[in-house]
């Protein structure tokens, strides 16, 4: 008896063969495209900041007080930083819809309150020009190589425009405003330097939040630095 041999099976398994092959191949071409899109997203810095205080100027003075003031954090370990790439969100946690306000490095300290002296108020000098600074550096050193670099055991200062000292109220207000060149202002709030008040820092390369909390803190002596 002769046997017969049956081939026609031969051409499906080639065909599922050539599927398998091609589906491994955009498997491939499709990790390796992500792969390159992750590799090109920035890392957040591994750094662990804290807000120390406030540094309140001359807020006693009946006349208004000119000095640095603004709210100050400590680098306390980890990667450096530069103040270029950090911003600073205020929101009031008191209740839904209040005062919220975003200041950076390039948010320069409104021009309406500098060098204007307001009885019961602290408010920046004109030689201020930036947002941010390194506790210790003069104001004119600021844009020097290196200035701006903040390393573990370094202190930084966010600048607020006034620092009000609110009647009927145990704790001081700070007032914020971003103008960027707008004819009204990009943002701009009134905070108490308090519980009610929470703060994010936020690195802006990567989106990640670097320290939060409130703004319950201790007033800092300028003469200190």
């Amino acid at each position: 008896m002769k046997k017969t041999v049956q081939e026609n099976a031969v051409s499906p398994v080639v065909g599922v063969m050539l599927m398998l092959v091609i589906v491994v191949i955009i498997a491939a071409v499709v990790s390796g495209f992500a792969g390159n899109i992750l590799s090109t997203t920035e890392k957040a810095p591994q750094a662990q900041i804290q807000y120390v205080g406030v540094m309140a100027g001359n807020l006693s003075s009946d006349d208004g007080g000119l000095g640095e003031v603004g709210l100050v954090f400590e680098h306390k370990g980890g990667e450096e930083l530069s103040l270029f790439n950090l911003q600073l969100d205020l929101k009031e946690n008191i209740r839904t819809g209040g005062n919220e306000t975003t200041v950076s490095y390039n948010d320069a300290p409104s021009a309406t309150y500098k060098n204007n002296p307001v009885p019961g108020e602290s408010r920046l000098p004109d030689t201020i020009k930036t947002r941010m600074k390194k506790i210790g550096i003069s104001a004119s050193a600021i844009g020097t190589p290196g200035n701006t670099l903040i390393k573990p055991g370094d202190r930084f200062i966010v600048f607020v425009d006034r620092i009000i000292a609110a009647s009927g109220s145990s704790y001081n207000h700070v007032y914020l405003i971003a103008d960027r060149g707008g004819s009204t202002a990009y943002s701009e709030g009134e905070f108490e330097l308090g519980p009610k008040t929470q703060y994010s820092l936020i690195d802006t390369k990567s989106g990640s939040i670097l320290s939060t909390g409130d703004l319950a803190g201790r007033i800092l002596d300028s003469e200190q630095w």
